[in-house]
């Protein structure tokens, strides 16, 4: 199956993307809980948005094998959102205060993946209409739903619980997993919920899963960015940065040698304008802040 040429740029850069982030946090400090945590969510992250789209990729030709990559790509997803829960817990140093939702959180993980990994209990069975690929769901669709569910809301309680109660630094770095989790979340329930269970529109699954580039990005700032300046800057610094990979697209699949040069002078203007502005807003702050320390 040909998939569309900009989903195939897309799982290219989100593979970039996550191996840079998954090398810096680990450079950054290899034996930290944290980083160890934030590169098993990587992994996990991996997993799901390669085998969902090698099964888009291989499924005209092999139904059978496009069925188990889905398999693994379904697997792999509750252990990717327990990730983020623990990374959390681990984040605000809450451990023992959550001991008990951990273990629930646990066994309804462990059990929602061994279920859809190796029974037909989610995924019965896939067929391509119009060279889409729709999931024919099996009768535990509603309740791995709804585990999904109960971990997000736990994992969205604990954040916002412990928000007003932490110090200032914590609650920056709280920010960052509140806005990348919020992208996250909401792609998800548009994309790959409400959109293919409910109205059976499944070609817009892989906005859904690439939006886990934001949590992991928002993620790996907050565990290695020793002076957080405030969300406004990771905000600025993200927008840019995907103003600036749309503009590099476009460079690169220009039909003709003048595009080119056109869209790669745009892409390098802007970067450095977008470089200028970060820099200027975070001397901004910096300057806010020492003034604050002398006041």
């Amino acid at each position: 199956m040909n998939l569309p040429e900009y989903n195939q740029m897309l799982i290219v850069l989100i593979n970039l993307i996550a191996i840079f982030l998954a090398v810096t946090v680990a450079s950054n400090n290899r034996k930290g809980k944290l980083n160890q945590i934030f590169l098993w969510m990587t992994l996990f992250m991996l997993f799901w948005v390669n085998f969902a789209f090698l099964a888009r990729v291989v499924g005209t030709n092999n139904l059978l094998l496009a069925k188990n990559f889905l398999h693994i790509a379904w697997f792999v997803t509750p252990l990717f959102v327990l990730s983020l829960y623990v990374l959390i817990i681990n984040l605000i140093e809450e451990n023992k205060k959550y001991k008990i939702i951990t273990g629930i959180v646990s066994i309804i993980t462990i059990s929602l993946s061994i279920l859809t990994g190796f029974t037909d209990w989610v995924v019965a069975e896939i067929k391509f209409v119009d060279n889409i690929l729709r999931i024919i769901y099996g009768p535990g669709m509603t309740a791995y739903l709804i585990g999904l569910l109960f971990i997000t809301v736990v994992t969205i309680y604990v954040l916002f619980e412990n928000y007003l109660s932490v110090n200032s630094k914590k609650k920056k770095k709280i920010e960052y997993f509140i806005v990348g989790a919020f992208i996250f979340y909401i792609a998800n329930i548009i994309f790959n919920i409400i959109l293919p269970f409910f109205f059976d529109i499944a070609g817009f699954y892989f906005i859904g899963d690439y939006s886990t580039i934001f949590l992991l990005s928002f993620s790996a700032y907050a565990i290695i960015k020793e002076e957080l300046f405030g969300i406004r800057v990771a905000l600025t610094q993200a927008l840019i940065i995907i103003i600036a990979i749309i503009l590099l697209s476009q460079a690169i699949t220009s039909d003709n040698l003048f595009n080119l040069v056109w869209n790669l002078l745009i892409f390098i203007f802007f970067s450095f304008f977008g470089y200028s502005l970060i820099k200027s807003i975070t001397k901004e702050i910096k300057q806010k802040e020492e003034l604050e320390k002398l006041t």
